[in-house]
């Protein structure tokens, strides 16, 4: 650089060697790692995945609500999440019996009763919650019937009708 500074590039002799831009070169930019040795394991790490797995008393703390619906032959039980999202199906082995568009009908019909009844008690439990912070309880009730994608607990009542209507009819 030019002028009346004091600095100058020139007087800088670490800038002078630039070794990714020689051609006798012989190693690799990772070279750089060498000597990184990495995290050293925690005590008792035996590299296995039953670390991850936690014991049955933190299992049982944190168990998750479902809501299961069983048809009235007791055939096909289905379990969901209080959002309605089915968890698992259980058949009962005399389902052998039955084709394989019954057996998935029935399945699907099961499912929509579970599914009512799950998201019908978040609705209870939204509708509980809105009147401890002292909101009335028809408004609430309103609000969350209104707002909010549940299942009323008279819809989910005549869905668990509908499905043992259904088995009475011979379907």
């Amino acid at each position: 650089m030019s002028g009346d500074d004091d600095w100058d590039d020139d007087e800088i002799p670490s800038f002078d060697h630039v070794p990714h831009l020689q051609d006798d070169d012989d190693g690799s930019a990772l070279d750089a790692f060498d000597g990184f040795t990495g995290a050293e394991d925690p005590p008792g790490a035996s590299g296995d995945l039953d670390a991850l797995v936690g014991s049955d008393e933190e299992a049982d703390e944190e168990e998750i609500p479902l809501i299961s619906a069983t048809n009235p032959p007791g055939t096909v039980t289905v379990t969901a999440y209080l959002n309605g999202v089915v968890h698992r199906v259980d058949l009962a082995p005399s389902v052998v019996n039955a084709t394989e568009a019954e057996l998935a009908e029935e399945i699907r019909v099961v499912a929509d009763v579970a599914a009512k009844k799950a998201t019908s008690a978040m609705h209870i439990l939204s509708v509980e919650l809105l009147a401890a912070q002292g909101i009335d309880r028809d408004t609430a009730t309103e609000f969350i019937s209104e707002r909010m994608p549940f299942a009323q607990p008279a819809q989910a009542r005549a869905a668990e009708a509908d499905l043992v209507a259904r088995h009475a009819d011979g379907r």
